[in-house]
């Protein structure tokens, strides 16, 4: 009798291990950072996520990153910063841009490097990405390869280095916000993960179901 109290026991801490494995996987395989906090100067008038980055986990060692200006056509992107994890080093980082109509004049790796202009005021990241004037407007976007020893997604859930406070996952330097032209500065301090995929949610659906089924068997014989 004990054995069989025993079963279900078993088959539900089975269970529990396999979505604990579906969460940290869904977490490892994708980074949505939602740029909606007006950090510094001109706040943009459009509905947020005024820009949004999406790092998603491809092949091994491999990060698609895209970045979305969602702003009217006229406001544009100067800079857009990011960082990796203590335990990387972003010079070691080869990043390659795959597609989108906004091309970079530069992109510049290195721990606690860059802050994004003196305005930006969101403390100092580990990459950076320029664009010249006009180039990265409003509903454009740029996606990249990124590329490096172990990386995933969760390789960029890191906050920027401040003297006080807490720091930015990601931020952006904002040009020409209408009305009037002026500038500013947004980021973000939440990254959304999503849920597991429906594939992953069928195994562990899968799993509960042969289980109960087995349990059932054992019982009756």
């Amino acid at each position: 009798m004990r054995k069989r109290h025993c079963i279900p026991r078993l088959a539900g801490v089975a269970c529990a291990l396999l979505v604990a494995i579906a969460g940290a996987s869904a977490q490892a395989d994708s980074l949505l950072l939602k740029l909606s906090t007006h950090i510094n100067g001109t706040t943009p008038g459009d509905a947020t996520p005024w820009v949004t980055a999406d790092f998603e986990s491809t092949t091994a060692g491999t990060v698609t990153l895209t970045i979305t200006n969602t702003m009217q056509s006229a406001e544009y992107l100067h800079d857009f910063l990011f960082n990796t994890v203590s335990t990387f080093n972003p010079s070691n980082l080869t990043i390659t841009q795959t597609g989108g109509a906004a091309t970079p004049t530069t992109i510049n790796q290195g721990e606690d490097g860059y802050n994004g202009g003196s305005q930006t005021k969101a403390g100092l990241f580990d990459v950076e990405m320029t664009w010249s004037a006009t180039v990265f407007a409003g509903q454009d976007t740029a996606i990249f390869k990124i590329t490096g020893t172990n990386i995933t997604a969760a390789t960029f859930d890191a906050f920027s280095t401040v003297s006080s406070g807490t720091g930015y996952l990601a931020a952006a330097d904002v040009r020409n916000i209408q009305p009037g032209g002026a500038s500013g500065s947004i980021g973000t301090q939440t990254a959304v993960v999503p849920e597991p995929t429906s594939g992953v949610l069928g195994l562990i659906g899968l799993a509960g179901v042969s289980s109960i089924r087995w349990f059932r068997r054992r019982k009756s014989s």
